[in-house]
Order: structure tokens, then C-alpha cells, then sequence
């Protein structure tokens, strides 16, 4: 990273976090940087000489506050994970998102989002407790007033180690399913019931139908989740006992109710 920031054409700051955790990691670098557009993406991704090109060039046409792009394989390596975006599509304000809506890999957000709505959950995120610190944080900015975009021909390359068949692969699958339901879980405990109907659209099978073996398993991961999410939220409310010190943990802007 140094010797990158010193040959580099631009300005480059480097910014490290003392633990492990994606959420806690972003907001060290919002810390750092100094402009008003934010763009991210993870260490296992490239970005095509003109994304910043085209990602500018919307931004002259529309009007929007945060969104995501489009993840494809790398040369063919590695598959990407999620859903690929298929339209240009606005993301209305006070809107809950879908789980998989906005991804970490090709993100982007205006500083003003996190002036007003927070910065990203330290409990979320790769490396974190709960997965899913890319989702939490662009519902939290619809939820505060921004509208979001989804861009497909704004692409990067996801070159994972991860292949699919192999016990790497299927533990993330694991984590983003564990993650996915302490997502759900925060926007039931914020008091946004409607997060019931997203839930049970991506996770339950219709009424009559057999539950096939993989659903089950993906729904007891969810539910682990959001047992842990409520558990863990329990404990910072109650606090931690008098002979333990208590966590150091960044304040968060909470959801608010439509």
C-alpha cells in the first residue's frame, strides 16, 4: 500500500483499522478521504479503466445519493456471488431493500449519507460478527431520506479463491445466509415489519410445497442469524457486567420508522 500511495499518478491515503471487520474498515476510510463521492470495493476486485468515467457520467444525468453496480467473474476465474442487475433502476427513498440489493464489492455513496444516517455498522461486514454491512448501511440511507440507483453497465471483476464445490465457497455462502438474517432482524427491531414479506419472498417456499434439504439449511442459518443479531443487541442494551470494560464501539444512526 505504501509503495503503491508513492508511485501512484494521484493522491493516495492509506488508512488501517486496529481489528478485523469490513464496516469498521470503511469508515476508516471515509475518515481518510477528502472528497464527496465515495466509491467501494473489496481487495478481490478490479476495476475497469473507465469505471470512474462512466460512474461520473451518470452522475450527470441522474440524480442520486448511493447505488451499486454489476459484479462479473474476473477472466472467467471465479463466478460472483449475488444477483446480477439486469436494468437501470432507482431506488425510491424510504424504500427497504432486499438483502443482495447493493453489494460491497461495487458500491458507491455521497458523504452526505453518512453525515446524516451514520457511518457502516462495526458488527457488520466481512470479518465482523454479521455479514452484510453493504446492505445495512444503504437501507439505512433510503431509510433517511437518499435515493439509490442500480447500474448495470457499471461493472468491476471479482477474482475470488473461493470455487465453487470447495469448503471455502460454501462457508461464505454460510456467512452471507447468517448475515442475512441479522439484517432482517435489525429492520424488525427497528419497527419496520414490512422486512417480514422480504424475508419470507427470498427464504419460504410456497404454501404446499416440500421443503427441499438446502432451503431448510439456508433458513436455519437466517434464523441463526437474526438469534444472534437480537441476542447480541439485548446484551449492548443491558450492558456489559461492572468487571468488564465496556466496548468501544463508534455510535450508529438508528433506522427510523416510515
Amino acid at each position: 500500500m505504501k509503495s503503491f500511495a508513492s508511485s501512484a499518478p494521484f493522491a493516495v491515503r492509506a488508512a488501517a483499522a486496529a481489528r478485523p471487520g469490513s464496516g469498521l474498515a470503511r469508515g476508516r476510510g471515509i475518515a481518510a478521504a477528502t472528497g464527496d463521492f465515495l466509491v467501494f470495493t473489496d481487495d478481490d476486485c478490479y476495476l475497469p479503466e473507465d469505471y470512474f468515467d462512466r460512474l461520473l457520467e451518470v452522475g450527470h444525468e441522474i440524480d442520486f445519493d448511493f447505488g451499486g453496480g454489476t459484479i462479473e467473474p474476473f477472466e472467467g476465474k471465479s463466478p460472483a456471488i449475488g444477483d446480477r442487475l439486469l436494468e437501470r433502476r432507482l431506488l425510491p427513498s424510504r424504500t427497504l431493500l432486499a438483502a443482495g440489493t447493493i453489494q460491497g464489492g461495487n458500491m458507491f455513496f455521497r458523504r452526505t449519507v453518512f453525515e446524516r444516517a451514520g457511518l457502516f455498522r462495526e458488527d457488520f461486514g466481512a470479518g465482523a460478527r454479521f455479514s452484510g454491512d453493504d446492505i445495512e448501511m444503504a437501507t439505512r440511507a433510503s431509510l433517511a431520506g437518499f435515493t439509490g440507483l442500480l447500474l448495470p453497465g457499471l461493472r468491476i471483476y471479482h477474482d475470488s479463491p473461493r470455487r465453487p464445490g470447495t469448503r471455502e465457497h460454501s462457508e461464505r455462502l454460510e456467512q452471507y445466509d447468517h448475515g442475512r438474517g441479522a439484517y432482517y432482524a435489525s429492520l424488525l427491531l427497528a419497527g419496520h415489519v414490512l422486512a417480514w414479506q422480504m424475508w419470507a419472498q427470498t427464504s419460504l417456499s410456497p404454501a404446499g410445497r416440500a421443503w427441499p434439504k438446502e432451503s431448510l439449511e439456508k433458513l436455519e442459518r437466517e434464523l441463526r442469524g437474526a438469534a444472534d443479531f437480537i441476542a447480541s443487541t439485548i446484551g449492548q442494551e443491558r450492558g456489559p457486567p461492572r468487571s468488564e470494560p465496556a466496548p468501544d464501539r463508534r455510535p450508529v444512526a438508528p433506522c427510523k420508522r416510515d
